[in-house]
């Protein structure tokens, strides 16, 4: 059998079966062999592996989580953010294979982005508009100070906090993938909506108030992003928080249209109608944060530099 050349040790170098020299310090570094993009993904399976680790001690010592806590326990939290730094590798690659200010999303990108948001929607699914019955819920209004106030108030307190997170949680990856395109991906709002809708769905149960609000929703998407397509450039640019806040409006009335059909809208209208412009605000006030540009001087005028201009 053939053998390839053998390597001893030499004075000055490793010295080859032919009797050259090999350079010394040419052995490359274990951190610079990492492909490029794929430290974070290092990071987060040892992350994962330790996470592991201490979330068996924990049980041992503090038992199993059954319920919400099991959400939002810190090794379970650790695990989570392990597992977004995994997921994020397609990300972080099409980065780093770009050049300077031409990084486009891929196709497997784009995928991650989802994955992201979808193990986000999982962690945050107590706080999900799309597992509460909301609107369709009985409201009766109390004036201040009457007995048993707050305790009427409280459900509805929390599904218009609901609303404003997980608007947070589609505009937000959105947001991302248009910033790295000219173009917002096709399907994406689909994509990040049927994400957040049907998997906390899936995870309470397919009840019909549930899958009415979630199909109501997705269907809102769709014609979103039809109308994305048609958009205007510019409109992605200088106007992006009226497209952000259109977009949330729209997935919310789709998500009420089907509350109605299927069982009825039992808030006042001022609650709904206001739970559709807070989400639609939301909206507007990530996107306006996500175009911010410091202010450029130019002589004595001052002038801000706003997105894609």
């Amino acid at each position: 059998m053939a053998r390839g050349p053998l390597l001893r040790p030499g004075r000055y170098g490793a010295v080859d079966g032919c009797g050259d020299l090999e350079e010394p310090g040419t052995r490359q570094p274990l951190a610079e062999a990492i492909p490029a993009g794929y430290r974070g993904t290092v990071v987060g399976i040892a992350l994962f592996a330790v996470a592991g680790g201490l979330d068996l001690v924990w049980h041992e010592l503090l038992g199993i989580e059954i319920s919400l806590d099991a959400l939002v326990s810190p090794t379970h939290l650790l695990l989570g953010f392990s597992l977004f730094l995994i997921l994020g590798t397609a990300v972080r690659s099409a980065r780093s294979a770009s050049g300077a200010g031409n990084f486009e999303l891929t196709t497997a990108g784009l995928l991650a982005v989802v994955l992201m948001t979808g193990l986000g929607a999982f962690f945050l699914i107590y706080c999900s508009a799309f597992v509460r019955p909301g609107p369709t819920a009985f409201f009766i209004p109390m004036p201040i100070g009457s007995p048993g106030r707050i305790q009427s108030e409280m459900p509805v307190i929390i599904t218009l906090a609901s609303y404003l997170l997980t608007t947070a949680l589609i505009v937000a990856p959105f947001l991302f993938t248009l910033s790295v395109a000219r173009h917002p991906a096709r399907g994406i709002v689909t994509m990040l909506v049927a994400t957040v809708a049907w998997l906390p769905a899936g995870m309470v149960g397919f009840r019909p108030t549930t899958i009415a609000g979630a199909a109501g929703a997705t269907v809102a998407a769709v014609v979103a992003d039809v109308l994305l397509a048609l958009l205007p450039q510019v409109w992605l640019g200088r106007r992006l928080p009226a497209v952000t806040a259109g977009l949330a409006a729209l997935v919310w009335t789709g998500q009420l249209v089907a509350f109605a059909l299927v069982d009825g809208i039992r808030w006042p209208i001022s609650l709904w109608m206001g739970a559709v412009v807070l989400s639609a605000a939301t909206a507007a006030g990530l996107a306006l944060l996500s175009t911010w540009r410091p202010a450029v001087r130019s002589g004595s005028a001052t002038t801000a530099s706003p997105r894609g201009h």
